[in-house]
């Protein structure tokens, strides 16, 4: 780059030669294509701080050396820079005041091809372009462009009218609803499955339809009328079911009656069928253990108390086929109670909550009365005195009495020999008064 200047003097004392015929001489470095400004820069600046970097590189292999410059110098290769600027500018000047003529002709003759011959070329082209463009937007893209909004604005009436429908449909069954449930005593065991259908319906309709839950009304009725509602009548359900069922004497009129609180709470809350179907079992254990347990301390009333437990194990089986009666089967949570398609029973719904799922609800009864009247027979057995004496005395009379009972209810109960548990009944009671 050093050189530029001595080219320029020969340049200048050389008349047979046009100014910046040495162009690509003096400036061939930038117009090369892996110039690097940065590179170009790193070298410009050593050539021109000579001092500074043999001071660097001495210092770098361990020997020390006084500079006489103890500074980077970057006036000189600015200067020289701007230097090289002001030549090309000038240069340019001189080419375009030397060549006036053809520049003016060749800018004349560019005017004329944008202005001319390139319209004349292209304007064909163009035209039939626009006229294709036209065609294909009067044909088919405006068209699309309506056909499209159309659509849009028919799914939009579509979903509102789906709505408007769902909504009617959820209206028509609130008001099917409207019945005077704080009178519920006097509502028979139809209408209350009925309403239980009508509010499976409900819950039905809003899970198809989660948009329809969304709506502030809906919202506002759910709240405020079916879920209260819905409560009443779970309860109520319940209630009926446990004064049904504690009855220990269910006629086929009852039996009936049950099917349906059954069906009707089973449509409405299975969590709740489960409870109530606890309650009425451990009651009846209840009952039991307590006039058993009443016998230790008086033996003779034993067979009697026996006879009073077999009527209740009586209500017991009576359930058991109530609920193997009912079919249900679950689509998207909700329980139905089609004996077409029945998936399950109810008692097997009640029997899956169980530890001992593959026993039968007799056997939890017994097992669970087993358990009590025999931890009590024990302890007054070893607690001795005039009591254990005396169930020493009658424990034949007391076993015969277990096994003659229980096998007469063998006999009076046909669908108890479905019960694959049957002898271990028996064995149970048998073992809870082991003397």
């Amino acid at each position: 780059m050093s050189s530029s200047v001595e080219n320029e003097i020969d340049i200048k004392s050389s008349s047979d030669k046009p100014k910046g015929s040495h162009i690509d001489e003096d400036f061939g470095a930038y117009l090369e294509e892996s110039f690097s400004a940065f590179q170009f820069s790193n070298t410009f600046l050593k050539a021109t701080n000579p001092t500074i970097i043999d001071n660097i590189n001495n210092t770098e292999t361990g020997t020390i050396t006084t500079t006489t410059e103890p500074t980077l110098d970057l006036y000189t290769p600015l200067k020289k820079i701007k230097y090289d600027l002001d030549e090309i500018d000038e240069r340019i000047d001189n080419a375009l005041k030397s060549n006036y003529e053809n520049i003016l002709t060749n800018i004349d003759k560019l005017n004329k091809i944008g202005t001319e011959i390139i319209p004349k070329l292209l304007n064909p082209s163009v035209e039939f372009l626009e006229l294709s463009y036209n065609k294909l937007n009067e044909q088919v893209l405006k068209p699309y462009t309506k056909a499209n909004n159309l659509q849009i604005s028919l799914s939009k009436l579509h979903q509102t009218s789906m709505i408007l429908r769902d909504f009617m449909i959820f209206s028509n069954l609130v008001l099917q609803c409207d019945y005077n449930i704080s009178n519920k005593a006097n509502m028979s065991v139809n209408q209350l499955y009925n309403l239980a259908s009508i509010h499976s319906q409900i819950d039905f309709n809003l899970q198809e339809n989660p948009i329809l839950g969304d709506l502030l009304l809906v919202q506002d009725v759910c709240k405020n009328t079916i879920q209260p509602q819905r409560k009443q009548i779970i309860n109520h359900l319940s209630d009926q079911m446990l004064k049904l069922c504690l009855n220990n004497h269910i006629s086929n009129k009852n039996e009936e009656l049950l099917k349906n609180l059954i069906n009707a709470l089973l449509l409405l809350s299975r969590h709740q069928f489960n409870s109530v179907l606890d309650k009425i079992l451990l009651s009846k254990i209840s009952t039991t253990t307590a006039i058993l347990n009443k016998t230790i301390t008086s033996i003779k009333s034993f067979q009697s108390a026996f006879d009073q437990a077999m009527t209740i194990n009586d209500s017991i089986i009576n359930i058991e086929k109530v609920l193997k009666d009912i079919k249900i089967t679950t689509d998207n949570g909700s329980v139905s109670t089609s004996t077409t398609t029945a998936t399950t029973t109810a008692y097997k719904e009640f029997m899956s909550k169980k530890k001992s799922s593959n026993k039968s609800i007799l056997f939890i009864y017994w097992s669970m009365i087993g358990r009590i009247f025999g931890k009590e027979f024990q302890t007054n057995l070893k607690r001795g005195g005039p009591v254990g004496k005396s169930l020493i005395q009658n424990r034949d009379i007391i076993k015969n009495i277990i096994e003659n009972k229980m096998n007469e209810c063998l006999i009076k109960h046909s669908t108890i020999n479905e019960h694959s548990d049957k002898n271990q009944i028996i064995a149970i009671m048998l073992n809870s008064v082991k003397v």
